[in-house]
């Protein structure tokens, strides 16, 4: 799955948990929380390949 792809995906999950409107900013800040959290999961870990993965879904969310 492309960064892109996982970051559409996740703001996607996250819209019935916030009122389910596509102009609302709720769902893509719950998308980057879990974003930040992977990143810092795996920072820990040390998996760069990840990490960046994540990096780049962090920045795919913040473009939408």
């Amino acid at each position: 799955m492309t960064s892109r792809e996982k970051a559409e995906e996740l703001i996607t999950k996250f819209m019935p948990h916030s009122g389910g409107n596509p102009n609302n900013n709720e769902a893509k800040e719950c998308a980057l929380i879990a974003a930040n959290e992977m990143i810092r999961f795996i920072n820990r870990e040390g998996n760069l390949a990840s990490f960046l993965y994540w990096q780049q879904v962090k920045k795919e969310i913040e473009k939408v």
